[in-house]
């Protein structure tokens, strides 16, 4: 029977042939191939009509259908009846669920009605975009789960709006994002200034792969126009890993002489970090009015709790922080700092009538820099 119609040894003229009905032998045909594919037990092959009536659902529902078919004493008017109760749906999940019971048509309307409702709501053309995103990728058959998303969404949209009304207002401080710099760096805009203080050789497991991965993501985030300064430890394996990835236009020191600890007897105490600084092909003179400032050598006293505040192991100076951002940027730069810890260069930055945004994964460490200022982004 593989003729088509109209064709010698087609379905019609076996039929004929047979002395059945057409339609019959289609149902037939239907239910052999759920059978099939289901691997469905002898006691159900006879009864095809159930099989060519299931057929009529998407073949990722055939399993579950025919699991539930035989908990139920159903004839085959039953299982047909409950295929076109299923066929409403519009996506293949919401189909299984309808025939399977899992679901009403009604619930399924409330469902469409509550994704219409949100997106209207949302005022944030972003925020609609993730909706019906996740509304796509979930295919949510309940309305409860909607309902459980819509709250988190509308409270998205309700803390957006007070931190532009604060922004508006002037009160607003920088913002820090809970996320790993992997996952930020590509949303940013170019800046005039990339100014941030990694984790250490000591805090990676790699700081060769470490350097590799996120040095040249960080720099091109930075304009033709801007510059890079990067602290970095001063211990020989981190300054090669960072060297060889790309060469910086200088390296700076920052020395500070209140170190605390025993002196080894060996070899000499360390007092100082490492600066990489990258100046960019178009970037503008320094400004700097204090001539000793321009040494390449900065000699500035390290946060210890007697000088200022501390709130990091290798938290750096507030007064440092400034005069770097004095130098490089004007007000209104935009500055980006991709391992924020506490907040000290986005709070210079801020102080200073600058622009400053950045990111950390530690929930720990924003919630510091949100008792300095800070505003907290998830």
């Amino acid at each position: 029977a593989s003729g088509g119609r109209g064709q010698k040894g087609g379905l019609s003229e076996y039929a004929r042939a047979i002395g059945k009905d057409k339609g019959e032998l289609t149902r037939y045909r239907k239910g052999a191939e759920v059978a099939k594919t289901v691997g469905i037990s002898q006691q159900l092959v006879d009864k095809y009509a159930h099989l060519s009536a299931i057929h009529a659902l998407p073949e990722s529902a055939w399993q579950p259908a025919v699991d539930f078919m035989l908990k139920k004493e159903w004839s085959a008017k039953d299982t047909q009846a409950q295929v076109k109760v299923a066929k409403e749906g519009e996506t293949d999940k919401q189909i299984s669920a309808l025939f399977l019971n899992k679901v009403s048509r009604r619930e399924l309307g409330r469902i469409t009605d509550l994704r219409d409702k949100v997106f209207s709501s949302l005022s944030y053309e972003d925020l609609q975009a993730q909706w019906l995103k996740w509304f796509d990728e979930t295919d949510p058959i309940s309305a409860q789960e909607v309902q459980t998303k819509r709250i988190e969404f509308e409270d998205i949209e309700a803390e957006r709006r007070a931190e532009e009304e604060a922004e508006q207002a002037g009160e607003a401080g920088p913002a820090l994002n809970i996320m790993s710099y992997s996952d930020w760096l590509p949303l940013q805009e170019q800046c005039d200034l990339l100014l941030t203080d990694p984790p250490y050789s000591t805090d990676v497991e790699d700081v060769y792969a470490f350097a590799a991965e996120w040095l040249p993501l960080g720099l091109s985030k930075v304009k033709p126009t801007g510059r890079a300064y990067i602290f970095i430890g001063a211990y020989p394996d981190e300054l090669l890993a960072y060297l060889s990835v790309r060469m910086p236009t200088q390296v700076l020191v920052w020395t500070y002489r209140n170190t605390l600890g025993p002196s080894p007897s060996k070899d000499y105490k360390m007092n100082w970090q490492a600066i990489l600084y990258y100046r960019m092909a178009d970037a503008h003179a320094l400004d700097c009015p204090v001539m000793n400032e321009q040494f390449s050598v900065q000699d500035v006293t390290a946060p210890d709790g007697r000088h200022g505040n501390r709130y990091h192991e290798w938290q750096k100076p507030d007064e440092l922080a400034e005069r770097i951002i004095r130098h490089s940027t004007k007000q209104g730069g935009l500055i980006l700092d991709p391992f924020c810890c506490t907040g000290t260069f986005i709070l210079a930055a801020h102080k200073l009538n600058r622009i400053g945004i950045g990111c950390d994964i530690s929930t720990q460490n924003a919630e510091i820099a949100k008792d300095r200022g800070c505003r907290i982004k998830k």
